[in-house]
């Protein structure tokens, strides 16, 4: 039945994997140079119980939301790109087959990267793992020259899918300050890592990383978006001198 569904999910947008692709692992490190600039690697050691159909293996790319699509260049030794598109605003899906020979039920080693535009110097970074097929762990890392202050994951709640990232920030802050799960940091703080243990297929986690200093420019950056801090600044501009 499954097999009928996809198509009509892929239509409208919705990536599935299908149930005869399992990933044993799924290492994703995210690598920041001293300009700012960002490399994606994405490891998967995946199982297939058969021989893929097309269709069947897809990659999900997030980008800048605002860069060109013609910018989004993927590179990986061992398949070959048949297809590509953008779903929602930030995210591009690859369509691949496998290079080589697939051996059901033996290891495969899937690799690909790619360099998404922008700087990635901001006080706070978000990342984003959506689980599209069966796997068992699933590893983030993100490396940085800057350093690192602290890190919170947590599950993505539904309203938050369409909000902005101030109000993305200002959840993980309260998550923060709630003592929600904190990725460790490593390295003179260089390093931060991320895991999460047999994710459930179809979810969404996010794990949300300050730069040094991060955390108290982002707590200023609200306060001065509330209410009340707007109204006292425009009593003391109208405040007799």
């Amino acid at each position: 039945m499954m097999h009928l569904i996809r198509p009509v999910l892929r239509r409208c947008g919705i990536a599935v994997s299908p149930a005869s692709v399992i990933c044993s692992e799924h290492l994703k490190t995210v690598t920041i140079d001293v300009d700012g600039r960002a490399r994606v690697d994405v490891r998967e050691t995946l199982v297939f119980l058969h021989q893929p159909k097309a269709g069947d293996l897809f990659d999900s790319c997030s980008i800048d939301a605002k860069a060109p699509l013609t910018t989004f260049i993927r590179q990986s030794p061992d398949a070959v790109d048949t297809g590509q598109r953008l779903i929602g605003k930030d995210t591009v899906v690859v369509d691949w087959k496998p290079k080589g020979a697939v051996v059901p039920y033996a290891l495969y080693d899937h690799q690909y990267s790619w360099y998404p535009e922008g700087s990635h110097t901001q006080p706070a970074l978000c990342a984003e793992y959506h689980c599209e097929k069966r796997t068992g762990n699933f590893v983030f890392e993100m490396i940085t020259q800057q350093g690192f202050e602290v890190a919170v994951s947590f599950p993505r709640p539904g309203w938050l899918h369409t909000r902005s990232e101030r109000t993305l920030i200002k959840y993980a802050l309260k998550q923060l300050e709630a003592g929600g799960e904190q990725p460790a940091i490593s390295e003179n703080g260089q390093r931060a890592q991320w895991k999460i243990v047999g994710p459930k297929l179809g979810s969404r986690h996010v794990c949300v990383v300050f730069h040094r200093h991060g955390v108290a420019l982002w707590q200023d950056d609200l306060k001065k978006g509330t209410l009340r801090h707007k109204i006292n600044q425009l009593m003391g501009r109208l405040a007799p001198t």
